[in-house]
């Protein structure tokens, strides 16, 4: 039996919708505080005052910080990546990024503000299950923030 080319189409996208995390998409350097590193994934993190895109050294295992049935921030400082998390709030981005940087034993964490930050970081996408954009702040070769993302929102993210 043939199925017409439309039903065809909108089984496909009824299959493939659910695959959609697994597309999520977050790249590029880091050099923040004497940490330099390459942006290997990515999560967004719903939170009182709007979302933070939390850019990681490290593939993040979002099967095991959904354990608990939530992603939060705890989740991130669980694992072992550097991490650079751009904060937004309903009207936008904030001036503070936070950042957790690892090299052996050692650990520095905190908030960094700087009213250069919010004109760049470009917001593509925002929606209740995704968030898209990119930040390109600071020089090659000195202190930068150059990332791209395309990442599910929260729950979304499993």
């Amino acid at each position: 039996m043939s199925h017409p080319p439309l039903a065809r189409y909108a089984l496909a996208l009824a299959l493939l919708a659910p695959l959609s995390a697994a597309f999520a998409a977050a790249s590029g350097s880091v050099h923040f505080r004497d940490a330099e590193w390459t942006v290997a994934d990515g999560v967004v993190i719903v939170d009182d005052d709007g979302l933070e895109i939390v850019l990681m050294s490290k593939p993040f295992d979002r099967a095991k910080a959904m354990e608990d049935g939530e992603l939060d921030t705890f989740d991130v400082m669980r694992g072992d990546a550097n991490s650079i998390t751009i904060n937004l709030e309903a009207d936008g981005p904030t001036m503070c990024v936070d950042f957790m940087s690892r090299s052996g034993d050692t650990q520095m964490s905190g908030s960094s503000c700087n009213s250069d930050f919010p004109p760049t970081i470009k917001i593509d996408k925002r929606t209740d299950t995704q968030v898209a954009g990119s930040m390109a702040w600071g020089e090659d070769g000195a202190d930068h923030i150059k990332v791209q993302f395309d990442l599910p929102v929260g729950a979304a993210a499993k």
